[in-house]
């Protein structure tokens, strides 16, 4: 009856640990040293919390500082990329016309997905919201399963590669295309304008695609980082309870 007693106790206290391992509850390893009375119904508790809250603090804190950091970024590269496309300098007939274009189609693509990355961190501190919830309302039975985080931080990875990817290529791309018409442009002289410019010739508005690219790099990479750090700390806090 004791040994009854002690494994009802700790599935009890282990109720808050539904956000943490595998199966959507991970309350074994509680449940087991409650029951060899290794740990008592208030230590296995107490462990419980410092967990949850852990998980909680960390998509919180981790989730709203890339946001704001993404956003900023995403804004200023998306801003300036439709800025590049607004005023083309390319002609279609130029030498490298074809690999800007692609080039700019994968940017383009990049800044797409670091906005959508944004969405996945800004979803982050959702989680840690209802961790914290869930672990103050356990009465009323909210919990989030740990499938769910796990799929939120693996589609938060693939984002921002797939984004990450996009970006490098397109960078690749572009410093190809601006070599090919360094190389070969020709300069003229008019009487009144100086140096003529022609539909080859490298312009400042060309930097300013491998700028946005630059911006939705960065921006993909921290989402990149903070969701890696963040699965580490997921997976650290789950065998915690093993």
């Amino acid at each position: 009856d004791v040994h009854a007693g002690r494994v009802d106790d700790a599935r009890a206290v282990a109720v808050p640990m539904a956000v943490l391992g595998r199966g959507g509850t991970r309350r074994v390893g509680v449940v087991r040293a409650v029951a060899s009375g290794g740990m008592s119904r208030g230590e296995a508790g107490r462990e419980v919390q410092v967990n949850v809250k852990r998980v909680a603090s960390s998509f919180s804190r981790s989730g709203w500082t890339a946001f704001w950091l993404q956003l900023a970024l995403s804004i200023v590269a998306s801003g300036i990329l439709v800025f590049a496309l607004a005023f083309p300098v390319v002609d279609t007939r130029a030498s490298g016309a074809g690999a800007s274009l692609f080039a700019q189609a994968l940017i383009a693509a990049g800044s797409v997905a670091s906005f959508l990355s944004t969405l996945c961190t800004f979803n982050y501190t959702r989680i840690g919201a209802r961790c914290r919830l869930q672990l103050e309302s356990v009465q009323h039975k909210v919990t989030i399963k740990a499938a769910s985080i796990r799929t939120a931080l693996r589609i938060g990875v693939l984002i921002s590669t797939v984004g990450m990817l996009c970006c490098v290529i397109g960078l690749q791309a572009t410093t190809g295309a601006l070599l090919s018409r360094l190389l070969t442009q020709t300069y003229g002289v008019g009487r009144t304008s100086g140096a003529v410019i022609n539909a080859s010739t490298v312009q400042p508005i060309d930097i300013f695609v491998i700028q946005a690219a630059a911006n939705a790099l960065l921006s993909l990479l921290l989402a990149l980082v903070i969701s890696l750090w963040l699965l580490t700390q997921y997976k650290a806090s789950a065998v915690a309870q093993a």
